[in-house]
């Protein structure tokens, strides 16, 4: 037909991964559902939460990675000068070794802070026990499929 392809719209690239709402995945009645899709709902939750803490955490550490980073290279214009007017000039390269260092250890710092606050992707308070009431419920869920005898 002199349908020209360039001219056609082009359709949306569906992400051909399954969407994962964590409200509904909350809100989910585990009683009904086997183990299996119980275990899946809850490895799905945790992967949500995961991927959502690591979006805050490079955010957050590449935030203080430039803050840091600025306020040392000040420091380091300082201790610079002050060796060059004292003649001084081959400590000025241990004084740049030494400042990267300082950048690695308060990263690692950081990073080591961040994570203790806010790494912890499992919450009791949300997910109770993953089954809504210890083994006792992991036991029923085992009954009904069939698992137990």
């Amino acid at each position: 037909t002199g349908d020209d392809v360039s001219k056609r719209p082009t359709p949306l690239l569906e992400n051909k991964s399954p969407s994962i709402d964590p409200n509904a995945a909350n809100n989910a009645d585990t009683s009904t559902m086997s183990a299996e899709d119980a275990l899946n709902l809850q490895e799905k939750k945790l992967k949500f939460r995961s991927e959502e803490l690591n979006k805050l955490r490079a955010a957050h550490m590449k935030e203080f990675q430039a803050r840091f980073t600025r306020e040392q290279q000040a420091i380091l214009q300082e201790e610079m000068r002050k060796l060059t007017e004292k003649g001084e000039y081959m400590a000025i390269f241990n004084l740049m070794k030494d400042q990267t260092g300082k950048i690695k250890q308060a990263m690692q710092m950081e990073n080591m802070r961040f994570m203790a606050l806010h790494g912890q992707v499992w919450d009791a308070k949300k997910d109770g026990d993953g089954l809504e009431g210890g083994l006792s419920s992991m036991e029923k869920l085992l009954e009904a499929s069939g698992g137990v005898g």
